[in-house]
């Protein structure tokens, strides 16, 4: 490691998803009826990461997806695909609660963009990009000129910054970290098949499954025995098992389309890196602006942070840039 001071790239909407569903917090509102217990829930987190590493820390960057993510629907239209009784459910109060989770997580974003650039934490949100899409493009931008990264998300998708950028990524809910060196000790294959497992492992994200019944440990046992990790690579070791097993049905025309199709959708570097995110990435990263002491207490006035003026550690979001 470097003497520079790390930049953290953190995951919005994981982090934002995780509060979501605390009970003690989903019932939290202040005197004007808006729901804060969730904001309560990331702002408390946020401030506990910030002081277990305030000496180090040179500026934080917080990630929110942008709505659906169009360069994958046009690839596969089913990708994160909602029954309307899903939508339905997560748009109704459900009993014992008081605000539905689209309201919960509304009244958040629109709180989180107000406090956090006043504590000098860098609120970024893309439309139509994935909070790991977007998190990858600062992660790439900072490591081209130079800074010290560290990415913050218990998403498996953001483990594949420790192969792009070689980066460290920190699980918050498991309290652990991925590092390029530490990931085959961890997860007991190669790094370079991070993104091969995930498009065969199929399920997440609505991903079609390419073949059944090869699951965990034959495709872990097949990462370990592979010399080249492309589409390719997975064909010639297939076409070399026993015909007729599972193994060498990975060499099938359909199973091979399917995995292509995910390995497209998994991959978040396939991400189109347009010019207009590129400019708004790279305008976060040359702004400079820090805390807004006086900002920050009119925040707290308006919401009615009151538990949260007793914990926050206000002196050292001070020293981020």
């Amino acid at each position: 490691m470097s003497n520079n001071k790390t930049t953290l790239v953190i995951d919005g909407d994981h982090l934002c998803h995780r509060h979501l569903y605390q009970p003690g917090l989903r019932k939290l509102s202040n005197s004007q009826g808006v729901p804060t217990g969730l904001v309560m829930g990331v702002l408390d987190q946020l401030n506990f990461m910030h002081l277990s590493t305030v000496n180090t820390i040179e500026s934080i960057y917080f990630v929110m997806g942008g709505g659906s993510c169009k360069w994958r629907r046009d690839i596969y239209p089913e990708y994160k695909f909602k029954s309307e009784e899903d939508r339905a459910a997560f748009k109704a109060v459900q009993p014992g609660d008081n605000f539905s989770s689209a309201e919960i997580l509304t009244y958040a974003r629109k709180i989180l963009k107000e406090f956090l650039p006043a504590l000098g934490v860098k609120y970024v949100e893309y439309p139509n990009y994935e909070a790991d899409e977007i998190g990858y493009f600062i992660c790439y931008r900072l490591n081209m000129i130079g800074k010290e990264v560290m990415a913050i998300s218990d998403d498996f998708d953001w483990t594949q910054l420790c192969l792009h950028i070689g980066c460290t990524v920190n699980r918050a809910i498991k309290d652990d970290y991925v590092s390029p060196s530490s990931f085959k000790a961890q997860f007991g294959y190669p790094l370079e098949g991070v993104i091969l497992y995930q498009a065969l492992i199929g399920g997440h994200d609505n991903l079609p499954k390419p073949l059944d019944g090869f699951g965990k440990k034959s495709i872990i046992k097949m990462l370990n025995e592979l010399k080249d990790f492309s589409l390719m690579g997975v064909r010639e070791w297939a076409l070399s098992q026993k015909p007729g097993s599972k193994k060498h049905k990975l060499a099938d025309p359909e199973v091979q389309e399917i995995l292509k199709m995910n390995i497209e959708l998994v991959d978040f570097t396939q991400a189109p890196l347009t010019e207009g995110i590129k400019t708004y990435i790279d305008g976060h990263i040359k702004d400079k602006r820090r805390a807004d002491p006086s900002k920050i207490n009119k925040l707290m006035d308006k919401y009615e942070f009151n538990k949260l003026r007793e914990n926050l550690q206000l002196v050292n979001f001070l020293k981020l840039r």
